[in-house]
């Protein structure tokens, strides 16, 4: 989902800087009004300079995973689910029958820091949208609403166990780092979660102080603002908003194997992971060029040597994470047949990055691709809209894109060798290999982990 590619660059908080101001104008509107509600809501308005086909509803709440006293990371994404499950009294129709007679799409995802819900609809059913977003936000949950996001979202949960890809992924940030009260390789979704945790973490957190409603679209921001403030108006003070203070993550030293038999797992997946730091923007940026330059375009190394050469590998992908305030994850996937062969490949492509300078020429292609999809951002209200919203939220300074220009053209090779030397721990390198038959990578780990 597009949605899933923004967090990915904008979810995680930087802490090297104090805090960041919200802009007084984005590009490509012709008008932005932010205002706060007695009750300590946020909301924006935007009307785009071109008339965009349908309206855009975001809502961003400080509901994430890491809120304090939850312990939990099923709590927040069953909660997320609860905003739209069931019917709003015995009498009515589902709420998502009520979505799809207004002609209403949905999505929505749940990070460390914050839940994001994105709504697309017709701008006619803008106003009845709003009243139905409105008594949504301020019910109590029935029972048979929280037992249906339960359900929801172990259907989701058994869908990531059956995707390899996925179960993968799960696997491999859950070993690279790890909470310090956490388990090594611990599976979250296994967590049982009662009803009054359900209700207590919704009452705590989705509370209208601890959202950000945007509105972009083409209905005028005067009666915008007053249809949300008779929908939207209620409930309690700022004062009754929870702050989020993430939870520390230990980076494990490895190295680690698991093996992991799949009968969907054919042909094979191996993914490789090692943790890293970012200190600041720069490093952060910093590791999104060492991951183009080592599998995220048809002209990176792995592609070449393991597709183009070797033919090892169906597809092959690397990938820097943020993971909480200065983590990094890096993620290198491919399936192929060849688990051995593929993982001696990454481990010497990864070693000679870090004793030996890239090539001029393949960090010029990297900062080119980097700049382009940096591009492609900047030109999305969407994305503007969400990242205003973090930052009206955040205690703490949110990422700015527009600084990576003059970041991604201040790095050479030497200096990318530096980040990668100070900030990448090779002891740290945790491989998952999920394969629906035995591997001779396999051999000798002990109930699948070493």
């Amino acid at each position: 989902m597009r949605l899933a590619v923004v967090l990915v660059f904008c979810l995680t908080l930087v802490t090297a800087a104090k805090g960041s101001e919200p802009p007084a104008s984005i590009p490509g509107l012709q008008s932005l009004d932010q205002v706060v509600f007695d009750n300590g809501l946020h909301v924006l308005v935007g009307q785009p300079v071109h008339r965009p086909l349908f309206s855009e509803v975001l809502v961003v709440v400080r509901a994430g995973t890491a809120i304090p006293a939850v312990g939990k990371e099923e709590v927040a994404w069953i909660a997320a689910q609860a905003l739209l499950a069931g019917s709003r009294s015995s009498a009515t129709a589902t709420v998502r029958q009520e979505l799809a007679w207004l002609g209403v799409s949905t999505d929505f995802t749940v990070g460390r820091e914050v839940a994001v819900f994105r709504f697309a609809l017709p701008d006619r059913s803008a106003p009845a949208f709003l009243q139905l977003l409105g008594d949504l936000i301020s019910r109590d949950i029935p029972p048979s609403a929280w037992g249906e996001a339960v359900a929801r979202r172990a259907q989701e949960i058994a869908g990531e166990q059956a995707d390899p890809w996925q179960r993968g992924s799960r696997q491999l940030g859950d070993l690279v780092w790890q909470e310090a009260d956490k388990p090594v390789g611990r599976d979250a979704s296994t967590a049982v979660v009662d009803r009054p945790t359900l209700a207590d973490f919704r009452r705590r957190t989705y509370s209208p102080a601890n959202m950000v409603v945007s509105v972009l679209g083409n209905l005028p921001s005067d009666e915008l603002i007053a249809a949300l403030k008779a929908d939207f108006g209620y409930g309690r003070s700022a004062a009754d908003a929870p702050v989020a203070e993430l939870r520390p993550l230990v980076r494990h030293i490895g190295p680690v194997v698991r093996c992991l038999q799949d009968a969907a797992a054919n042909p094979a997946v191996l993914l490789i992971g090692m943790g890293a730091t970012a200190a600041g923007d720069s490093d952060f940026y910093g590791w999104q060029l060492v991951a183009h330059i080592l599998g995220a375009s048809y002209n990176s190394r792995l592609q070449r040597r393991l597709r183009s050469e070797l033919q090892a590998v169906y597809t092959v992908e690397a990938s820097v994470i943020p993971v909480g305030e200065q983590n990094m994850l890096l993620r290198i996937v491919g399936q192929t047949d060849q688990l051995q062969t593929v993982r001696e490949v990454v481990r010497d492509e990864l070693s000679r990055l870090r004793l030996s300078p890239a090539g001029a020429e393949e960090l010029k292609f990297a900062r080119a691709l980097m700049r382009s999809r940096l591009w492609l951002d900047a030109a999305s209200l969407h994305d503007q809209f969400y990242r205003l919203s973090l930052i009206i939220l955040s205690h703490q300074r949110v990422r700015d894109p527009a600084a990576a220009e003059a970041l991604l053209a201040a790095f050479t090779p030497e200096s990318l060798q530096e980040l990668m030397r100070r900030t990448l721990n090779p002891d740290t390198i945790v491989t998952v290999a999920l394969s629906s038959r035995s591997e001779s990578l396999c051999e000798g780990i002990d109930a699948g982990t070493r």
